[in-house]
């Protein structure tokens, strides 16, 4: 009975490192960290989400410039990537906001509806240049 006892704890031994060691051989997942470029879009793209749409054109613009020059100022490494990766077309705050612009167009739908709510409408133009 005894020597059962030791078999059987010997076998749940065994199983017990079997385990473990097949475990320690599979190679763990690793955990993906974005790059500084998308770390910098990601946190202005949950800041634009976070805009309400529903307030004045005004609001709206100076919550889009605090989310923008928050991200700029957290994430200076990104910024100066994207300037020197970018070929200079004109001035660099220009250049880095065109290609913001492209970044977040191509990979956040809140940049996307905050692009469209102060986009001017097409009556909104002609009424203007009618009265230039």
């Amino acid at each position: 009975m005894i020597a059962q006892g030791i078999v059987a704890g010997m076998l749940a031994c065994s199983l017990l490192l079997a385990c473990t060691h097949a475990d320690a051989q599979t190679p763990a997942q690793k955990v993906s960290t974005p790059s500084p470029v998308q770390a910098l879009t990601n946190d202005m793209c949950d800041c634009f989400a976070g805009i309400d749409l529903t307030l004045k054109d005004a609001v709206i613009d100076a919550r889009v410039k605090r989310c923008m020059e928050d991200a700029i100022v957290q994430h200076p490494g990104a910024v100066r990537t994207l300037i020197q990766q970018q070929p200079k077309q004109s001035t660099v705050g220009f250049d880095l906001g065109r290609t913001l612009g492209g970044l977040l167009d191509r990979s956040c739908a809140a940049y996307r509806k905050v692009k469209d709510r102060l986009r001017p409408s097409r009556t909104d133009a002609a009424v203007r240049n009618s009265k230039s």
